[in-house]
This record gives C-alpha cells, structure tokens and sequence, in this order.
C-alpha cells in the first residue's frame, strides 16, 4: 500500500509477482528465522543463506529479538556487522519487549546492516481491556516506550527505521487478543492506531503494520486496512467509529463470559453454572489473558427426555443494521479429562426476530501434543451474521441434540456491530 504500511503475503512470489510488484512501487521481503544462539553460528546462517534462499526478494525481516536479552542482542549485532550482504538485501529485524539504552549496540547494527536502510519492526500486541479506561491507561507504556526509543535511536533513525508492528489476530482458538467478549476489538483497534497517528510521542514515526492476519476474522482484515487507510493514506483525525456506531462495550448482551455465574440470563434446571481452568488461555488460546480470564462457563446437561435451555432478550439493536456473534462450545469430560476428541458440539442456538445471512462453526481438529502437560481438548468456534428486525432480540440456546448424559460447556460469547461497506452482506 505504501513504503509506510505492511499489507498481506501468502506464500513465495515468482520472479514475475516482484516484477509487477515492483512497477507499482512496493517491495517484498522474506521473514527469516534466527536460529543460532551463538555469534558465529548466526554468522554463519548468513553466510550459507545470504537471504536468498527462498526466492527473488528486497529485502528480509529476521524473527525474532528480545530487548530485554540485552547479550543475544550483542551477539546478534556482531554477526549482523560482519556479514557482507553480498546482494545487498534490506534487513529488518522483529524485536519485542521494551527498550533500554543498552539495546543502542544492536539497534545501530540493524540500522547499518543494508547502508542505513534496516528497520526495527517493534512487536506491541495488546490485548482488551475491561473499560475503555483500562486500555487507554494499558496503552500508556506504549507511548512512554516510544519516547525512550526515539531517545536512544535519535530524532533521525526513529523517522526512518523504526516501524511499530500492531497484533491483528482475534481468531480463537487459534489465538486472540480479543480476551474479553463484552469488548468490540475493532475499537480496541482504532485506539491503537489513531494513538500511532495523532499522539506525539508517535511523531515521524517511520512505518506502522500487523502481524497475525493469518489469525484474524475476515471483519478484522477488512477493518485493520480500513484504519490505515484512514489514518496512514488519508490522513484524517476523525474517528472512524463514529461514522459506523461502534463503541467500546456495544452492551448488547449482558454477562456474555459467565463472569457472575448465570445472572442476567434465563435457564432451566439443566443448566449451571461451571469454573474450567486454563479454558480461556489454554484451549481457546485468549493471549496473554490474566488467570481465570476465559475460564467461568454454562455448562448443559442431557437426560433422557429434558434438555438444558439458557435464555437471554438482547436490548439496544437498530433494525436492518446488521451484526456479529461468536460464541465457543466443548464437550465437558474432555475438559475434566484433558482428551483429545474433535467433534461437533450438540448446542444450537436460535435468534428471534433475527434474519441470519451467514452461520459458520469450526471444529478444532489440530492433533493432539505428545507431552503429558500438552493441552489436547479442542473446541467448537461458531460464528453468526445476523440483520436484526427489532431493537430487541431473543437468544436461546439448548442442547437437544446431545445424548442422553453428556455434558456440554459453552462461553465467550461476543455480539458485535459488523463492520461492512455495503448495505447488502
């Protein structure tokens, strides 16, 4: 899209992809491991590599450094100042954690290692927050780590070698830094970069991008690029929330995670309230979520001829506007039992005075570890597009099609705007 932005790559280009990237004047770089953890050896990598291995490329993003493993960093500088690049590739380099002026030896190595054209790619993934108070204070070392960076780097390299790389990726279970389902992360997002574009601290900043577009929703995607296009390409200091009535806490459906046990909803005597350890960090992979977060459910029991129901009526839609729900089911004694056994949840839900455009679930099936420890229970991820017809919607759940005995768990049930540019899905 621009010098300053990262957009997506799949996959290796051929020699014709970069040449028709090329005339529209953007570049393509590998990501290449680090892999040694001694100097001579990452020399080494280099020299046998020369980051050409993969195909006709710019430059490489080299993953991944810890700033706070300040003698990993003094070696990897070394290597990085005695290699020779022989094609002259751009080397960028991933690095996390905060910065100290001690990382100023690797930094400038990075910077030097393609004549002056090497870029930190500084890795912040934040996840939400309970309150829109919560993030902006959550953000705050964000923007005190800027200006530590711009001290170190000074006013020059910080203009044009350091670039902030954002988490997208809000897919559990394979992992999302949406840990909190009452929160619409596509404002959580806005925050973010409307803070790169318009906060001081950010000033010149060199690039912005995302890392985990291969983890994120399609409504995620679609809306990350909308936000740089906004702010990056337009560069426009309006929210762009604003324009579609997103808020931070759409409060459309109370209680959505089972934090306060059942309250708010209604349901019958088969079904309870339940507290599953590591189910929000463990299995649905909520990144970087605070213990217990992720972990309270409702859990349906089946008998003979009684099935668990669980009720709520949602409050606040606006008829023909369209929006999103996510919801996360599994199967109860896999959970007690660490087991791995892949398979589709027997809970459906039904909307009333809902017309459903789009309904997908996904069943987890990726193998099982090997280790004792490895967590191996895997989960149902059920994902609805809905138009509502009335300010008022009915939710109901129930486990009719469990068998008689099995037990079945459902959370993190998240009931969002959708974000679309058309009137029609």
């Amino acid at each position: 899209m621009l010098p300053a932005v990262t957009t997506i790559s799949a996959g290796i280009p051929t020699a014709a992809d970069v040449a028709e990237m090329h005339s529209m004047g953007l570049q393509w770089f590998n990501n290449c491991g680090i892999r040694a953890k001694n100097r001579d050896g990452m020399l080494a990598d280099f020299n046998k590599y020369n980051f050409n291995w993969r195909g006709p490329c710019d430059g490489v993003s080299l993953d991944e450094l810890t700033l706070g493993e300040i003698g990993n960093l003094d070696r990897f500088a070394w290597a990085l100042r005695n290699y020779k690049n022989p094609h002259d590739r751009i080397i960028h380099v991933w690095m996390t954690g905060g910065p100290v002026p001690a990382n100023s030896n690797c930094f400038s190595a990075v910077i030097n290692s393609s004549r002056g054209r090497g870029r930190l790619l500084h890795e912040i993934y934040k996840h939400t927050q309970r309150s829109e108070e919560e993030a902006a204070l959550y953000w705050e070392n964000v923007r005190q780590g800027a200006n530590v960076t711009r001290k170190i780097l000074g006013e020059q390299a910080f203009r044009n070698n350091f670039s902030i790389i954002l988490g997208l990726f809000n897919d559990s279970p394979s992992i999302s830094l949406n840990i909190h389902p009452h929160v619409d992360y596509k404002y959580f997002l806005e925050m973010q970069i409307r803070s790169l574009a318009m906060d001081k601290e950010f000033d010149g900043l060199s690039g912005i991008g995302f890392w985990g577009i291969h983890h994120a929703t399609e409504e995620a995607v679609r809306w990350g690029f909308a936000l740089f296009r906004h702010y990056a390409i337009e560069g426009r200091s309006d929210w762009l929330c604003e324009k579609y009535g997103f808020t931070y806490i759409p409060g459309l459906l109370q209680n959505p995670d089972f934090e306060e046990a059942l309250a708010g909803w209604e349901a019958n005597a088969l079904v309870r309230s339940g507290d599953i350890k590591g189910l929000g960090s463990k299995v649905q992979h909520r990144y970087g979520a605070p213990a217990g977060v992720g972990d309270k459910v409702a859990v349906f029991s089946r008998e003979e001829n009684e099935y668990g129901e669980l009720s709520q009526v949602m409050t606040g839609f606006v008829p023909g506007n369209v929006y999103s729900m996510t919801f996360f089911t599994a199967n109860y004694k896999d959970l007690q039992e660490n087991l791995h056994n892949p398979k589709r949840q027997p809970i459906s839900y039904t909307l009333e005075n809902a017309e459903i455009l789009k309904n997908t679930r996904v069943v987890d099936r990726t193998k099982a570890g090997s280790s004792a420890t490895s967590q191996k229970v895997r989960i149902n991820t059920t994902k609805v597009i809905f138009k509502a017809n009335s300010p008022e919607i009915k939710l109901i759940f129930d486990n009719r099609k469990a068998l008689p005995g099995e037990e079945t768990v459902l959370n993190g049930i998240c009931v969002t705007p959708y974000f679309r540019k058309e009137k029609t899905l």
